[in-house]
């Protein structure tokens, strides 16, 4: 599987939307063909509550609904 769109986002802030709807925003480290991608100065946003900032995070690609660059 050919993922060289994605490690075009490797070093860019990235929005990562998971199937729960809820979304982490962070600058993109690594990402491989199964989507599986590690974030670092990540915030994760919950509708209707607080964000949460982690200062690494590694989210599984079988959870992504899709990944955006964040303007």
């Amino acid at each position: 599987m050919d993922n060289t769109l994605y490690t075009a986002f490797i070093g860019r802030v990235v929005k990562v939307k998971i199937c729960d709807s809820s979304e982490f925003r962070g600058t993109s480290v690594a990402v491989d063909a199964y989507l599986n991608i590690s974030l670092e100065s990540v915030s994760y946003i919950q509708s209707g509550q607080e964000p949460r900032h982690y200062s690494s995070l590694f989210i599984k690609g079988s959870y992504i609904d899709h990944i955006a660059l964040d303007a």
